[in-house]
């Protein structure tokens, strides 16, 4: 874009009808290097390339249905042997952290 385009944007937008003062003009030549900065950062950029049909494999379905029940008995152990620090803090509240695995307290409040 050329300044004088941007010249005019920024007039239209901003209601002047006078002549532009310096700190408007500083402004105008901001505006010019951001955009030409954004484009060419945006001309570096990689493309994503879309196909006009999807592709369908079925070894993806039957991995995603096998890691999904995974991820079910994952979360179900886990809500399981979930365990809250027993620990009484400096200020009188109660650890809220989880308990090493078979213990009673945090790592910050096991010995060590």
């Amino acid at each position: 874009m050329s300044i004088e385009t941007i010249t005019e944007e920024y007039k239209i937008r901003n209601g002047i009808t006078a002549d532009l003062t310096d700190y408007d003009l500083k402004l105008i030549k901001s505006i010019k290097n951001l955009r030409e900065g954004y484009a060419n950062e945006l001309s570096k950029r990689k493309c994503s390339i879309y196909l006009k049909e999807q592709m369908v494999v079925s070894v993806f379905d039957k991995n995603s249905k096998e890691k999904e029940s995974k991820k079910a008995e994952t979360k179900s152990k886990m809500k399981t042997e979930l365990t809250i620090c027993e620990a009484v803090q400096m200020n009188g509240n109660p650890c809220k952290a989880k308990a090493k695995d078979g213990g009673k307290f945090c790592g910050r409040h096991c010995k060590k």
